[in-house]
């Protein structure tokens, strides 16, 4: 039984690296993303974004956390602003810190764990 396994998938194996690129990138809109990086940057409307939200960037180690409590509140009664006005802060915090990923220096504090080495 463990023969005929090893067969079939060594079959399926073969069969797809018939499909790999031999040469180029499998992805080369990947690449071309990589190299516009720099330009991305640096473009007006990305400088815009970033001076748009340095000011949630100030308090960044304080993201608020969004609890079950409250959430539950908010679907019994239906009062929502407990629950959102955290919940929008939450994601405000993280969209600027999303957009800053390029330019780490702009948050030290708080982001020790920080690893930028894929980009």
């Amino acid at each position: 039984m463990a023969s005929s396994l090893s067969s079939i998938f060594g079959a399926a194996a073969q069969q797809l690296q018939k499909l790999l690129p031999t040469r180029g990138l499998a992805l080369p809109e990947v690449e071309e993303a990589r190299s516009a990086r720099q330009r991305l940057e640096h473009a007006p409307q990305t400088q815009r974004v970033l001076q748009q939200t340095e000011f949630l960037l100030a308090e960044i180690e304080t993201i608020p956390q969004t609890t079950y409590t409250a959430y539950r509140l908010f679907r019994e009664s239906g009062e929502r602003s407990p629950y959102e006005a955290e919940y929008f802060l939450k994601r405000a915090r993280l969209s600027a810190a999303a957009a800053s990923v390029p330019r780490p220096d702009r948050f030290t504090r708080g982001c020790t764990g920080l690893s930028l080495e894929h980009l």
